[in-house]
């Protein structure tokens, strides 16, 4: 396993990412690193981001 995938699982299982496609706009889940719908590589990552409601 390369070190960029060992840092992608990493991240991933943590479940504190939103990963994207940037050709289509696809949401795609941690451990998919090419588009279902486009068969495009290019993925973004955004952190997830926790709003507190009170």
């Amino acid at each position: 396993m390369s070190v960029v995938a060992a840092v992608r699982t990493y991240f991933s299982a943590r479940g504190d990412a939103i990963f994207e496609c940037r050709n289509c706009g696809t949401g795609l889940e941690g451990a998919e690193w090419t588009c279902p719908s486009c068969d495009s590589i290019e993925v973004a990552e955004y952190d997830r981001l926790e709003c507190d409601a009170r």
